[in-house]
């Protein structure tokens, strides 16, 4: 009977549930949008491709306005590794190298509060905060929703 309940309960805790406001673990990252204009959900291809300049629109067609914070925040290297597959060292190196034609640099953010309150006061923007920041800042009357990511 015991082995019973240890195994249930190993079950439970390997099957999260699905993240709100009130469970975001802290020391995750949060990918944010504007609730005006963005999608709810992206594919881990449509936000890499957001990241990297190749889309610059959103389906309604309002433009995608890319933030993102400084490269020596722990939130910052775990977005660039686990979402976009690459340090943030060659991320910022690979942005520098386009053609000026039409060049595409984020918006860089000092803080995690100020990207969250850039977010909120700009329609099409998209950015990442980690879970305890957004736990912290996440409110009804805000313009900002988390968006999750398909794999």
């Amino acid at each position: 009977m015991i082995r019973v309940a240890l195994l249930v309960g190993m079950l439970l805790i390997s099957f999260p549930e699905k993240t709100t406001a009130e469970n975001v673990p802290p020391d995750s990252v949060v990918i944010i949008g504007n609730s005006a204009s963005v999608p709810h959900d992206l594919s881990i291809k449509q936000l890499r491709d957001i990241y990297w300049g190749r889309d610059r629109t959103w389906d309604n067609g309002t433009p995608i306005r890319v933030y993102t914070l400084t490269s020596p925040n722990p939130t910052t290297l775990l977005f660039f590794t686990q979402y976009l597959g690459v340090l943030p060292t060659t991320y910022w190196t690979n942005i520098f190298k386009q053609d000026t034609v039409d060049i595409f640099i984020p918006i860089i953010s000092p803080s995690e509060s100020a990207l969250y309150h850039s977010i909120d006061c700009n329609p099409g923007a998209i950015g990442f905060i980690s879970g305890s920041e957004y736990n912290y800042h996440v409110n009804e009357a805000d313009m900002v929703d988390s968006m999750s990511v398909t794999h």
